[in-house]
């Protein structure tokens, strides 16, 4: 089970970087939306220069399809370790196709039904995020992860399963144990499972 860090903050990124701890990084699109487009850079620059793993960023989906490709383009020309997330939808899935093509092994996010996983995949995305309630408890969690791994199994497609963004540590066992490949969570999560639970996690993942 991978550990990715969902944040956008340097200083977090920065930390757990250097302690070697995490997978990943997830962008929060919170913590660009707010930026033109030459803070937006700079920012992921030194956030994909601050871990060697994959670093997702949602691209903008609003203006639709050319707007998508475009700033996937933007994001593989800044660091080779940043993975444009596009949403599930037809365009969605169109740019993922365009992106895999490429040689852009693209993510995608809020899938909401086995068809969207699949339709992910198939598009050559290499992860799949399952999209799940928050705030009801560690059950939205499991069934999501479920959902996903015994869709990707059924039709054998070479793609992983990210579930997040997790703000409890209980989350990302319960992912673990069904079927993600790996969990992005909040730092204070990070943190808890640090204190004490990635034993547990390791044991929930080879359940």
């Amino acid at each position: 089970m991978k550990v990715f860090l969902h944040s956008g903050d340097l200083d977090e990124i920065r930390q757990e970087g250097k302690r070697g701890v995490i997978a990943g990084i997830t962008v929060p699109p919170a913590a660009l939306a707010a930026l033109d487009d030459v803070g937006r850079r700079v920012l992921l620059e030194a956030i994909a220069a601050s871990c060697s793993g994959p670093v997702s960023v949602s691209v903008r989906a609003a203006a639709g399809l050319p707007a998508m490709l475009d700033d996937a383009a933007a994001l593989s020309a800044l660091g080779p370790n940043l993975v444009p997330a596009f949403p599930a939808t037809p365009d969605g899935w169109e740019a993922m196709s365009r992106c895999t093509a490429r040689g852009v092994a693209p993510h995608a996010v809020d899938c909401r039904s086995p068809a969207d996983v699949e339709r992910g995949a198939r598009a050559g995305a290499r992860w799949v995020s399952p999209a799940f309630i928050d705030g009801q408890g560690e059950g939205p969690v499991l069934n999501a992860a479920r959902m996903a791994d015994g869709t990707r199994r059924t039709y054998a497609r070479e793609t992983s399963v990210l579930l997040g963004p997790l703000s409890r540590s209980g989350q990302a066992l319960e992912a673990a144990s069904g079927g993600a490949d790996a969990v992005s969570v909040v730092f204070a999560a990070l943190q808890r499972l640090l204190a004490g639970d990635r034993r547990a996690l390791a044991d929930a993942a080879r359940s």
